[in-house]
């Protein structure tokens, strides 16, 4: 299908520009489209739970500790790439180095 469609835009005019062909238009476009980005990425998961009274909250199979106010509350867990926030009233009740493994107490 990939192969198609590059025999399509070689041989091919584009439809709003009939003087050039397909791949020329594209090959512009993705020079003024495919800017690298200037500041980092902000998305992040996240999901209401509630923190067991062992100060602990469950996260991607992983136990991540929080203040012993927060415990046997519900709390925010916001994890951005880089890092784990767990959020009590709107506020950061702690946060800390996200880790990929399972079974760990981070």
């Amino acid at each position: 299908m990939a192969q198609r469609c590059r025999r399509h835009a070689l041989e091919h005019r584009h439809p709003d520009f009939p003087e050039r062909q397909v791949h020329e238009v594209s090959a512009g476009e993705e020079e003024r489209c495919l800017v690298p980005g200037t500041e980092p990425f902000r998305g992040h998961a996240s999901r209401r739970t509630t923190a067991f009274r062992t100060c602990l909250v469950r996260f991607a199979g992983n136990s991540c500790p929080v203040e012993a106010q927060a415990a046997g509350r519900p709390v925010e867990l916001r994890a951005p790439a880089d890092h784990v926030e767990i959020r009590l009233g709107g506020e950061t009740a702690f946060g800390h180095v996200r880790g990929f493994g399972r079974g760990r107490a981070v």
